[in-house]
């Protein structure tokens, strides 16, 4: 990987991050107006899930330093999706387990919706991305 490589591994990496908190304060925002303020830390909450799933991803793909190595590039997108996967369930499973009366269905449709929302504006910006001429990058 040489400077070229991991500078546009940095980028990718923050944009990613920047993109997802936007899409959060997005979502508060909409859910501010919509059910009042009572429900905005669910809403924050779970665009949250869903960046620190991402920033966990990230930095095993792009940021992490032993993945110089060839040896461990290899290895890098397994870690990085079940490192996510694993992220995702356990702050969910926190969430339910801390959080009571999230099993209520307005509850969980904010906290979910949220979540979908955060993931989903990753993943446009990440093809986005990804699918932009080198130069443009």
């Amino acid at each position: 990987m040489n400077e070229q490589d991991s500078q546009g591994s940095s980028d990718i990496y923050w944009g990613l991050l920047r993109t997802q908190g936007l899409a959060i304060l997005a979502v508060v925002l909409m859910v501010s107006v919509i059910r009042g303020p009572a429900d905005l830390l669910l809403a924050g909450w779970g665009g949250a899930i869903s960046l620190i799933a991402y920033a966990w991803a990230g930095f095993q793909l792009w940021m992490h330093p032993g993945n110089r190595e060839p040896a461990r590039q290899t290895g890098a997108p397994i870690r990085a999706e079940v490192g996510k996967v694993v992220v995702i369930l356990a702050l969910f499973g926190w969430t339910f387990s801390q959080w009571p009366d999230v099993g209520e269905s307005s509850a969980l449709i904010i906290l979910a919706g949220a979540f979908l929302w955060t993931y989903l504006c990753g993943l446009v910006w990440l093809h986005w991305w990804t699918t932009r001429e080198p130069q443009d990058r």
